[in-house]
């Protein structure tokens, strides 16, 4: 993370490659999937990228100008789960 921004590389088993790079990052954690199951039933399919709307850990942390842009991003991996807090996110993919 630098320079308020966040970049991460995932790989599908497929040998498919995404580059998420999110800008202007409130917070960020890493769940295992196992753990995240309430999280998860409010999502509609598993497997990919997804903008929560009525987000309960963003209501959690509260009214702080940063967050009143922030959106909250779900990234659902293999084995985890990885949320991001941040202003806007970009995608790219590649195959190798």
């Amino acid at each position: 993370m630098a320079n308020g921004g966040l970049h991460l590389e995932i790989e599908e088993e497929s040998g498919k490659l995404w580059w998420f790079d999110f800008k202007q990052v409130q917070a960020w954690k890493v769940t295992a999937e196992e753990c995240s199951g309430s999280l998860m039933s409010k999502l509609p399919i598993v497997g990919a990228l997804f903008l929560t709307r009525d987000s309960d850990w963003l209501k959690e942390l509260g009214d702080a100008e940063p967050l009143k842009k922030s959106q909250h991003f779900v990234i659902c991996c293999y084995d985890e789960v990885v949320e991001v807090l941040a202003w806007d996110c970009s995608v790219t993919s590649k195959t190798t």
